[in-house]
């Protein structure tokens, strides 16, 4: 659950792209100036490699996406490459298609499309048909989505009907459009619509981590102007912070130690535990009964702290 939690929120930052959700890999998450992760991967699809600049959200830590990674990897209890494992992996016949006269509307749309009905549509392939990994991944989304929306009703909570996979890309997208201030090229850009004629149109004024950040800043709910900082480790005084690297080897024991391809970056793991603390108290109050919580409790048992002390951290 932490983990889809976590896919959930991560596809408003890729403005729905979730076939791509599954190139996600640890080694690519890096800390970049601006006060953001940037998150590199290999295009499902187009094989192009892609960037997104991810931001800690100001106003609400159950839609943060650094906390939602944090979560999704304390939760993670055995190494993986992923960060997000537990998405399906199959591979399926991919056929080469003509974009080059085909309206952008169409081209956006047909993406979402179920694997079925793509295929009856595609044209005759002129070659051999391309392997690709790219398994029912918008199913899947759509299927947590369904599961969720039922829990959320059962609970009063406000849900927005209908959601879908695709709601990601078209409510994503709309909202940085909604600021004047953002370039529709970088949204695109961001979104990772570079095909054919869009790609000639806006291949030399867009791709820049600034342009990106702007979109990312805009997604997280932050003033285009404002200068986000990440949550952080720094602060803390030698004999804390030591306490806290015991707690994190805990709670980061599926992220950390492992060969390159296995683990996070250290300053990233900072990141994702300076996060998971500030906000532990808010999940303590929302679930005190849950597996996070009942985690987190755990860990700091085996470095002998106690909750007085996460609570005074965050």
């Amino acid at each position: 659950d932490y983990q889809d939690a976590a896919l959930l929120n991560i596809l408003w930052f890729l403005l729905g792209r979730p076939s791509d959700t599954m190139c996600l890999v640890k080694n690519q998450v890096a800390v970049y100036p601006g006060g953001c992760l940037f998150i590199t991967f290999k295009r499902m699809k187009s094989a192009s490699y892609q960037g997104a600049s991810i931001f800690h959200d100001p106003n609400d830590f159950s839609s943060c996406p650094i906390h939602a990674l944090a979560l999704a990897t304390i939760m993670q209890l055995t190494p993986s490459e992923f960060l997000m494992d537990q998405l399906p992996r199959d591979t399926q016949e991919l056929l080469p298609t003509e974009i080059g006269e085909t309206p952008l509307r169409e081209l956006l749309d047909v993406r979402t499309r179920s694997p079925a009905t793509s295929n009856s549509e595609s044209p005759t392939p002129k070659g051999p048909a391309k392997k690709a990994t790219v398994p029912g991944i918008h199913a899947y989304v759509n299927r947590v989505l369904q599961k969720w929306s039922g829990v959320c009703q059962t609970e009063g909570t406000n849900l927005t009907p209908g959601l879908s996979s695709h709601s990601f890309r078209r409510g994503a997208a709309q909202n940085a459009n909604s600021d004047s201030k953002i370039s529709t090229p970088w949204i695109l850009d961001h979104g990772g619509w570079s095909m054919s004629a869009v790609s000639k149109a806006f291949n030399y004024i867009v791709g820049t981590t600034q342009e990106d950040q702007t979109v990312g800043k805009s997604l997280a709910g932050w003033d285009l102007k404002a200068s986000p900082p990440l949550p952080t480790l720094d602060d803390f005084d030698p004999l804390v912070l030591h306490r806290i690297r015991l707690l994190q080897d805990r709670l980061f024991s599926a992220a950390k130690g492992f060969t390159e391809r296995l683990s996070l970056r250290d300053d990233v793991v900072d990141v994702l535990t300076a996060t998971a603390i500030l906000h532990y108290p808010d999940m303590l109050r929302l679930r005190p009964e849950s597996l996070y919580i009942k985690r987190v409790q755990e860990a700091l048992r085996q470095v002998q702290a106690t909750e007085a002390e996460i609570t005074a951290w965050s």
